[in-house]
């Protein structure tokens, strides 16, 4: 066998040119025409193959080097019952969907994907997945998430019905959310295709906000999209993000506060900036506190920091279980790459454990990173929890009825003070 080089590229290219054929088959020299430009190490293969086959003088010519590892192949697949028909009309004789291996004259196996499986590899380069179970990354960091996405184009139904092709860009505010698992992408994708988008993609800035996942589908699928343009302030749509999107996906709760940093950190850093400059820091008067942060449980270790806004602005947002020092923990996180990667893609799952890798990896001490989390805050903390367990025992003595708003408030406070024990635990050490 003369073919060299890519042998798995130039299989695959040529299996799904004749496969995705349908009506319309192509020849053999169709083939010479479309396939190369598919290839990626083509004019080397062709190189190769034409020296290996009609000697050094055919080097130079990889347009017939090309020739030879098509009909090759085609020779091939037509011997192990894939290919069917005539050189002017190929056909498929398998199912279109599947995976099969093909044995290769030097021993090897390799894999031809079918049609249902290209178009999932694709989709999940392009927007990522997530795993079902346990809500890490699949396979390396999709177009989506590295930038390398071009601008969507989209049919964009107008007020009065027409339709315009207008192109658009992600907002980066859009990738703060995970992908989706492979089983909602699909269901996604089917429902577009068997009925249209029915949600409008929300844009901000000129940039999608929201549905970047129908988006895409749109595009490919070429099917018609509503706009509706997202109005207000970069925390506003913030918040908008937060409140569609977090409820739709399983998150690890390194995953929760790495999300929650990127929609809120910077926002609560210049708040806190802007408050402390203009003296204006008192008991958190600069904003609204949320049912979790009540004035009462608030002290002067509170006022004016970053971290407090941040987690109150989770909370308001929908994001659970999110508290100051495990904001303040996951910002160790940001100038380490490999560590947000981790959390990314699940295998760090601990807020404390992408603190202490973030550490490692930047090599900073233990002491620019946990400071003050010592015996007496382990033991002030737990104090704070159980205060607040007896003031709901007493609450709930009194009459039914009675002020069941701040019963409420209490009870919403208890897992963010008990998360509060259980960082400073982790950070002594003492728990696991």
């Amino acid at each position: 066998m003369f073919t060299s080089g890519d042998r798995a590229s130039w299989l695959n290219s040529i299996a799904s040119k004749i496969m995705d054929g349908g009506d319309n088959p192509p020849s053999i020299d169709r083939l010479n025409v479309i396939v190369p430009p598919t290839i990626v190490t083509k004019e080397n293969d062709g190189h190769v193959t034409a020296a290996a086959a009609f000697g050094e003088n055919a080097r130079n010519d990889v347009k017939r080097g090309w020739g030879v590892i098509i009909n090759e192949l085609i020779t091939l697949l037509r011997e192990q019952g894939f290919v069917g028909g005539n050189d002017q009309a190929l056909t498929w004789i398998k199912q279109v969907d599947g995976t099969w291996t093909v044995a290769m004259p030097d021993g090897r196996q390799m894999t031809v994907f079918g049609q249902r499986e290209r178009r999932m590899f694709r989709d999940r380069n392009i927007v990522g997945e997530r795993d079902e179970v346990d809500g890490s990354r699949v396979g390396p960091p999709s177009q989506f998430e590295d930038g390398r996405i071009h601008p969507f184009e989209l049919q964009v139904i107008g007020a009065r019905g027409g339709i315009t092709q207008q192109k658009f860009e992600l907002h980066p505010l859009a990738l703060a959310i995970p992908p989706m698992t492979e089983a909602e992408r699909e269901t996604l994708r089917t429902s577009i295709e068997r009925d249209g988008v029915k949600v409008p993609i929300v844009v901000y800035q000129k940039k999608i906000l929201d549905g970047r996942n129908r988006g895409y589908f749109a595009s490919v699928l070429k099917k018609p999209v509503h706009i509706e343009e997202f109005k207000g302030t970069e925390e506003e749509a913030r918040r908008h993000v937060s409140i569609l999107n977090l409820h739709r996906r399983h998150l690890q709760p390194a995953q929760r506060y790495l999300v929650a940093y990127n929609l809120f950190g910077e926002q609560a850093m210049k708040e806190a900036a802007e408050a402390a400059q203009q003296g204006r820091i008192r008991g958190n008067q600069s904003r609204s506190p949320s049912p979790g942060f009540s004035p009462e449980t608030d002290s002067k270790n509170r006022n004016g920091e970053w971290n407090y806004r941040a987690a109150a602005m989770a909370t308001e947002a929908g994001i659970i279980g999110i508290t100051p020092e495990g904001m303040k923990a996951i910002r160790n996180v940001m100038g380490a790459p490999d560590t947000q990667s981790k959390i990314s893609n699940g295998e760090v799952r601990s807020v404390y454990e992408a603190a202490k890798k973030a550490r490692d990896e930047k090599a900073l001490p233990a002491s620019t990173q946990y400071e003050g989390v010592d015996a007496p805050t382990v033991n002030k903390r737990l104090g704070r929890c159980i205060g607040e367990l007896k003031r709901i025992l007493r609450d709930c003595e009194t009459p039914v009825g009675t002020d069941p708003v701040e019963i409420s408030a209490r009870l919403r406070e208890i897992p963010r003070l008990s998360g509060e024990v259980e960082l400073a635990l982790r950070y002594r050490k003492i728990i696991p």
